[in-house]
């Protein structure tokens, strides 16, 4: 074998093994495909959609801070003074404070060493929810800071707030 066919034997080796790594270390492209689970979040206070009345609003009111339903005559006579008066915040900050500071209401008379469930607790009661994490450290942060907001204070803000006129 003479120089010239040595060259191009080893140049067709060279060629040969080069091709052969190229062909060996290739690999397909693996893709990858990852899958999302759709999640529906919402606020629980968010999802009251309907307004109540305001017979379904004394009468609530009156069950949620004394414990009992209220008596038709008393319904009656509220409602004849609720649709009478102008100013319908007015007339249910009035129905509120009237219930709060009646003898015989079910609500705590001072707040719990345990700020935390005192405002669970009165979520649980005033809005038939449980607050979230949020709500029950800023409140009972704010409860503990101001120690003259007393528990009537307290269920007087929920139940004048616009989620307890929702249901």
């Amino acid at each position: 074998m003479n120089m010239q066919e040595l060259n191009k034997y080893k140049f067709n080796i060279g060629l040969l093994l080069v091709l052969m790594l190229f062909a060996f270390s290739c690999k397909r492209e693996t893709k990858y495909v990852y899958d999302v689970n759709t999640e529906t979040i919402s606020e629980a206070g968010v999802l009251k959609p309907n307004v109540k009345s305001n017979t379904e609003f004394i009468s609530i009111a009156y069950t949620d801070v004394m414990g009992a339903t209220i008596s038709s005559s008393n319904l009656d006579q509220l409602k004849v003074q609720y649709i009478s008066f102008g100013d319908k915040g007015v007339v249910e900050d009035l129905i509120i404070r009237n219930y709060l500071t009646k003898s015989g209401n079910q609500i705590p008379t001072s707040i719990d060493t345990d700020k935390k469930v005192f405002v669970t607790n009165a979520y649980k009661k005033i809005f038939n929810r449980v607050p979230n994490e949020y709500e029950i450290f800023y409140l009972s942060d704010l409860l503990s800071k101001d120690p003259n907001i007393t528990a009537e204070m307290f269920y007087y803000s929920l139940m004048t707030s616009n989620e307890y006129r929702q249901f």
